[in-house]
């Protein structure tokens, strides 16, 4: 089994400012966490991962970012349903480098200040659905 093709796209973006300011005295402790979905298509050779990140301090305060990304992934070989979750992580991980430069221009946007996070998903608020 070998990874043909990923084709990474940008679903939806919703943002926001929040009410409740944070104390400016300490760093925004930001939080990053992900869903993904997973859909085999027909004949196994194509699956379709489902993307949804939420950015934001923690406790919720400032601003609100929910990311979709549906990451495309065709198989030179059929492959299970149960590799396919296995490798979830690793291929939904194909859209990380462009959801780091999404989420620090939207955050200049919003709040006047880039926040970068790293260029890789958040394996700890990492979950499959």
């Amino acid at each position: 089994m070998e990874v043909k093709n990923v084709l990474v796209q940008l679903e939806k973006c919703t943002g926001g400012l929040l009410e409740n300011i944070p104390d400016r005295s300490e760093p925004l402790d930001i939080h990053v966490s992900h869903q993904v979905g997973i859909q085999q298509l027909e004949g196994g050779t194509e699956v379709v991962y489902q993307l949804h990140t939420e950015v934001g301090p923690r406790p919720r305060s400032l601003f609100y970012l929910q990311i979709d990304q549906s990451i495309h992934v065709a198989f030179t070989d059929p492959v299970s349903l149960d590799r396919v979750r296995e490798m979830a992580y690793d291929l939904a991980s194909q859209g990380a480098n462009a959801l780091s430069l999404l989420i620090a221009n939207l955050t200049r946007e919003l709040i006047g200040t880039a926040i970068m996070v790293p260029p890789q998903l958040n394996q700890r608020e990492f979950k499959v659905l």
